[in-house]
């Protein structure tokens, strides 16, 4: 005769077999039937219940595992699928107390614990809640919702910085689990975000906030996630930490600039130009890559036709701005001579901006200035073309590219008869709808075929350092740093997404042969291990020691440190723009590479309009060789401390009216042309 345990074993065997195969209606029928001959069989009951669970059958397969608990008290399991249950359903009382008695049995169950953290969570305890999800963690390391659980709690208690340990301490744990890994990303992301916004928390940086940034994409990539799940930011930050390797894994310069063209998201378009060699190829792709993004956009556009408003003939032109940086903002500050002196006895200027945060000093003043300033934070793609389109322009000027909050993608309708760029994005955006860049001939690609549009050229400079520049402090020193310190220091504080392999080494290159000087960086990053590591090691590559290299995390107080450096040393291929006005102004010379495409070309007009061309060479032997000489020359690297902003004033970089009345005529001229033909 069989034995009855034997027998309860026999029936728990195939029915679950029957559940390990999905068939919990199988499994159910089978442990149902065994109870009919042995309906004191504690095991049968609780599986009979977890079955009944899974079916659909809440009610009934409460009622069975509380029989099973009733007749084998000593029993954790059918506590255990209690809890669960009654923690889905809500009935936090009755989970309380069923956790209870399964902790009185299994004090170190770490699933008792973590279903007792959702019921404090769920009964807004969140300190209770963190408090047993730590103890479940301790308990069971590998418990992969337990961690998600305690990160979500200490995320609700508005404790970032726990939070984040917490969520690095889980990947840690649990390296292959895809989901804490992209928890981890989710809030190093957002805690970076934010302290952009308003600011770091206490004993926190930028450059520390993007280092856990950077180490929690490393762990999802680690973890297996594929870099199409990652958020888009996680180009910048890698770009911006000197995490090339990591860059590559996200894809190519040919595969993925084209596959976020293909996507139509032109937000990182950027991040290709300094990913692009300095050949004919590399920038015929980026290219092509921003024309296939401009093709998508151009056909998602006329699927939802903005209808222009019709322009009466004669009166004064109607010029529009799109901009969201048309503010205390590098764009706003080169913007601001056209508001400053605004040809109003021929134009009425419109902007349009979509920045989401509140007006600041400079944007009041230009708002104040101009016809009518349409602010749509709020507005997508279509409602913006729209908002713009009633207004029945005869210009409208993109001025930011695919950056920040710009809209890019609103210039793919036709809103106005011309339709230019200027400003904002070093490269042709790849719309067809947008006729002209407005360029001066120095900084105009000498090759057509780099640039979509038509070049409208100024008749001096494509740029004018208003009074936004003009500003007397801080003023730079009267001698040169090695006058004072007895060594050369060569720095940059231009933005590090442009340091190219290429750059690193030229800037190894001038250290190396220029012994005993110094390189100062002055960036926000500058604190972050994984981009001092990576600068160190491509100055290490050349015989430069760290020693030589000074690293100082600053951000918007960095024009004092220009007292600190002989030379500016330009980023490349992607030069500066605001920054080598920026030097220039502090009385320190910059020496840049001059290459064929748009980005190449930006400091080469700047140095020029500043009587310091011989300072934008051809090659990278030339710029090794002229930062050297130049750091050597104390009387020059006087003279220009001294005589820079005079120079600047008295030319036409300083000439900001006549600028702005250089624009004015140049676009009523192409006005009337248009309305010739």
């Amino acid at each position: 005769m069989t034995k009855p345990a034997a027998d309860v074993a026999a029936w728990l065997d195939r029915a679950g077999r029957q559940a390990e195969a999905g068939d919990a209606a199988g499994a159910a029928k089978i442990a149902a039937e065994g109870l009919t001959l042995h309906p004191d069989a504690a095991p049968l009951w609780n599986l009979y219940g977890a079955m009944l669970l899974v079916g659909g059958r809440v009610d009934e397969g409460v009622a069975a595992l509380e029989r099973a608990a009733a007749l084998d008290a000593s029993d954790p399991e059918p506590l255990r699928n209690l809890l669960g249950v009654q923690v889905a359903r809500r009935a936090w009382e009755r989970a309380r107390a069923v956790g209870e008695r399964l902790l009185g049995l299994a004090p170190r169950d770490a699933e008792a614990h973590r279903l007792l953290g959702a019921v404090a969570a769920g009964t807004g305890a969140d300190a209770m809640a963190a408090a047993r999800l730590r103890t479940a963690v301790s308990l069971d390391p590998g418990h992969v919702q337990a961690w998600s659980d305690l990160v979500l709690a200490l995320d609700r208690l508005q404790r970032p910085l726990e939070a984040c340990v917490a969520a690095a301490d889980a990947v840690a744990a649990n390296p292959r689990a895809p989901g804490l890994a992209m928890l981890q990303v989710d809030l190093a992301m957002r805690r970076l975000a934010e302290g952009q916004r308003h600011g770091w928390l206490p004993g926190r940086t930028e450059g520390l906030e993007l280092q856990a940034a950077h180490d929690a994409l490393l762990a999802a990539l680690d973890a297996g996630l594929s870099p199409m799940a990652l958020p888009w930011a996680a180009a910048p930050v890698f770009m911006r930490l000197m995490a090339r390797e990591a860059m590559e894994r996200l894809g190519g310069f040919k595969e993925l600039g084209r596959r976020w063209a293909a996507a139509g998201d032109a937000r990182n378009m950027l991040m290709q130009l300094p990913r692009a060699r300095a050949v004919r190829e590399d920038r015929l792709e980026l290219l092509a890559q921003h024309r296939l993004w401009g093709e998508g956009a151009e056909a998602a556009a006329r699927q939802v036709p903005a209808p222009v408003a019709a322009r009466p003939s004669g009166g004064k032109i109607r010029l529009g701005f799109k901009s969201s940086d048309l503010r205390s903002h590098a764009i706003g500050t080169f913007a601001w001579p056209l508001f400053e002196h605004l040809d109003r006895e021929r134009f009425e200027v419109y902007v349009y901006s979509f920045f989401p945060g509140p007006p600041d000093a400079l944007q009041q003043a230009i708002a104040e200035r101009v016809t009518a300033y349409r602010h749509a934070p709020e507005a997508d793609a279509c409602a913006a073309a729209a908002v713009i389109a009633a207004d029945g322009l005869d210009v409208l000027f993109e001025l930011g590219g695919p950056t920040g909050w710009n809209r890019a993608e609103v210039m793919a309708w036709r809103l106005a008869p011309i339709q230019a760029s200027w400003l904002g994005y070093p490269h042709s955006l790849g719309l067809s709808t947008i006729d002209y860049m407005l360029l001066d001939r120095l900084v105009a690609p000498p090759d057509p075929a780099l640039l979509m549009e038509t070049p409208l050229l100024l008749p001096r400079t494509w740029i004018a350092m208003g009074e936004a520049f003009f500003r007397p402090d801080p003023y730079p020193a009267a001698e040169p740093p090695q006058a004072r310190n007895g060594f050369v220091t060569f720095g940059t504080a231009n933005a590090s997404y442009k340091y190219s392999p290429a750059c690193l080494d030229a800037w190894a290159r001038v250290l190396a042969a220029a012994p005993g000087s110094r390189f100062l960086f002055v960036r926000p990053e500058a604190d972050a291990p994984s981009f001092q590591s990576g600068v160190l090691a491509a100055f290490a590559a050349h015989g430069v020691g760290a020693g030589r290299i000074r690293f100082e995390a600053v951000r918007g107080a960095h024009l004092p440190f220009y007292d600190q450096m002989d030379v500016s040393l330009d980023t490349l291929p992607v030069t500066g723009g605001t920054t080598t006005c920026e030097s220039l102004w502090m009385g320190v010379p910059v020496v840049s590479l001059v290459g064929e495409a748009l980005y190449e070309r930006l400091s080469y007009s700047i140095l020029t309009h500043a009587g310091l061309g011989d300072l934008a060479v051809d090659s990278l032997d030339a710029y090794v060789a002229t930062a050297v000489r130049l750091a050597g020359d104390v009387d020059r690297l006087r003279a220009l401390r001294g005589g820079l902003r005079d120079r600047i004033r008295a030319g036409p970089l300083g000439d900001s009216e006549g600028f702005a009345r250089d624009f004015y005529d140049l676009v009523a001229a192409t006005v009337a042309a248009h309305r010739a033909r």
